[in-house]
């Protein structure tokens, strides 16, 4: 099993998502940090333009849908959705996908005409940052859906159901959550939350992650290289945790520690707390436990239980050499060192990890980005 999988190299290509039709919570100054620091290194971002858009007006969500369409869209926001409807709601949510990017190609519109798209533009512009600006409608969901038009849909289909699905609800960080797992499939790379501090990547190989300050797994920091096989594992787990929670009419809870109860919400009525802090909100812990650090942490345990040849080494490595600190990205530098510390880069090779020709190491190879 070894040899299953040869440890290759990331493309340098970083990826930051945004979704929402607010441009002031995005942060710019970690992102222009990055591109200082990784000047060889294609930068991204992806904005999806559809959750930009507003309800009303000449190009408005009303104008460019169907009245059947926008007349579901409009009656079932902020309402329970029950596993019976769900057929339905999909359906409507496809819908509405492909007649906004019918829209774009039939008339006289730019596309991103969305004031947000624009602002994100004029920022670059004036900023004189070499940003690639991506329209997930144009760029990414028009080729995801092909499949579906052509009457081939796979598993990246059900997982785009999902993401819509979230972001009907207003739930942007789960929708990105998903998103980030599909783009890295279909564009290998790195992903990395707008509001962490990137270090200096060098030359990645293998599948990386990040661990938080307080030592627990999140997937605020993703680097995947071509056909690994983790992240279509975790997509499949996805999946079927989504699957279940419609099974249950989307019920879900938590235990109440003092009076040892069971809570039970809705997930599709769960609202964002009104206080960022408030970690304990239901809307966060079922947001985590579902498609967040939660379900990555859980799936990365999962990949590795299946892979007997990783199962002493993986989880040592997991702990010493990768890490987020003070919003630091922190991981391995590529040093024949790093990897027999590692003891298996994270399904990028089972086993033990064949150390790069030195030819190919960054000249920082040596060091542990992120020390302080």
């Amino acid at each position: 099993m070894a040899d299953l999988w040869p440890l290759i190299f990331v493309p340098k290509e970083i990826n930051y998502i945004w979704f929402g039709p607010t441009f002031n919570r995005f942060e710019r100054l970690p992102i222009q940090d990055c591109l200082k620091k990784n000047p060889d290194h294609i930068v991204r971002v992806w904005v999806d333009d559809f959750s930009m858009l507003e309800m009303y007006g000449p190009h408005g969500l009303c104008s460019i849908l169907s009245p059947s369409t926008f007349g579901a869209y409009e009656d079932g926001l902020g309402k329970a959705i029950k596993a019976s409807e769900m057929a339905q709601t999909f359906e409507m949510l496809l819908n509405a996908q492909m007649e906004y990017q019918s829209y774009i190609d039939t008339h006289d519109v730019p596309p991103g005409f969305a004031p947000t798209v624009k602002t994100f533009r004029d920022y670059f512009a004036y900023k004189h940052l070499p940003i690639e600006l991506r329209l997930l409608s144009s760029r990414f969901y028009k080729v995801e859906l092909t499949a579906l038009e052509r009457g081939t849909p796979g598993p990246e289909i059900e997982l785009l159901k999902w993401i819509f699905l979230e972001r009907y609800r207003g739930n942007y960080g789960a929708a990105s959550n998903l998103l980030r797992v599909q783009l890295l499939i279909s564009w290998p790379g790195i992903y990395l939350d707008h509001d962490d501090v990137a270090p200096v990547f060098g030359q990645l190989a293998g599948f990386r992650y990040t661990r938080s300050a307080d030592h627990n797994t999140t997937n605020c920091f993703l680097a995947n290289p071509p056909n690994h096989p983790f992240l279509p594992f975790f997509r499949g787990l996805l999946i079927h945790a989504y699957k279940s929670l419609a099974e249950r009419n989307f019920s879900c809870g938590q235990q109440e520690q003092q009076q040892n109860n069971y809570i039970h919400n809705n997930y599709t009525q769960l609202q964002m707390p009104t206080h960022p802090d408030d970690l304990d909100h239901p809307y966060i812990t079922e947001t985590q436990l579902l498609s967040g650090p939660l379900a990555f942490a859980s799936a990365l345990r999962q990949f590795c239980q299946q892979c007997p040849d990783m199962e002493t080494g993986i989880r040592k490595g997991w702990t010493r050499n990768i890490g987020v600190k003070a919003r630091l990205v922190k991981t391995w530098a590529l040093s024949e060192e790093g990897f027999e510390r590692f003891c298996g880069d994270v399904m990028g090779h089972i086993a033990r990890p064949r150390p790069l020709p030195p030819s190919n190491l960054d000249a920082n190879a040596n060091l542990q980005w992120g020390d302080e």
